[in-house]
């Protein structure tokens, strides 16, 4: 599919690393991300743009290992936070003596994150890979936990109810107008990196037909750059 041959050692330095996990980063912000990683339609966009901006060519599965390796050591890192009898130190990492990290990591701290310290890259890996409300709510000191008392009860009247209705689906147009406008950034990107120029007829012909939602999704889902022309 690309031109130029992937290389045969991924050498990931601190800018191609922090390149990467951007466009990650890019692909989950319009819903090319699933538990699992990026989709396929993900992969095909952020494959060509890596090219464009680092000028070497991975493979998928050089791809594939490094966002793993990234999703372990943050998985790690965000374990260490919640276990309990470990202090923390200037850096934020987690402060233990050296037998505590001898049988955790072995002989030596020689992997990321070394000896509790916090990874590279922690804010992109925390987008990616998630920090919800209960972890924050988890890490208050003790006399600021939240007590939630039974809720009061009351009785509903009409006026309540209905707004309680226009709420929701005030609440249901703006997710449903925010997908849209998503879907269509998406298929933008498909067709740039199948190096169709914007303006063109072709260009035009796709945008239009991509007003209806069904159409939209067949092009997405089409795999081949061949099938998306027809």
């Amino acid at each position: 599919m690309w031109p130029q041959m992937a290389n045969k050692h991924a050498h990931w330095s601190k800018a191609t690393t922090k390149t990467f996990l951007d466009l990650c980063i890019a692909e989950k912000n319009i819903l090319n991300f699933n538990t699992k990683g990026l989709t396929t339609v993900g992969w095909n966009i952020l494959k060509g743009k890596f090219r464009q901006q680092r000028g070497v060519t991975y493979d998928g599965r050089q791809l594939h290992s490094k966002l793993a390796g990234l999703r372990r050591i943050y998985t790690r890192w965000h374990d260490l936070q919640h276990k309990t009898g470990l202090g923390r130190n200037r850096n934020g990492g987690i402060a233990a003596d050296d037998s505590y990290w001898r049988t955790e990591e072995g002989d030596t701290c020689d992997v990321e994150p070394t000896c509790g310290n916090p990874p590279p890259f922690l804010e992109e890996l925390e987008i990616l890979f998630g920090k919800n409300t209960q972890d924050k709510l988890s890490k208050r000191p003790i006399g600021e936990q939240i007590v939630d008392s039974p809720p009061k009860k009351k009785s509903a009247s009409i006026e309540d109810c209905l707004r309680d209705i226009s709420e929701a689906v005030t609440r249901h147009s703006r997710k449903s107008n925010n997908y849209d406008v998503a879907k269509h950034n998406q298929v933008r990107q498909i067709l740039e990196a199948d190096g169709i120029p914007e303006g063109s007829e072709l260009h035009l012909r796709a945008m239009y037909l991509c007003r209806n939602a069904v159409s939209r999704m067949e092009l997405i889902e089409m795999r081949t750059k061949e099938g998306r022309k027809r």
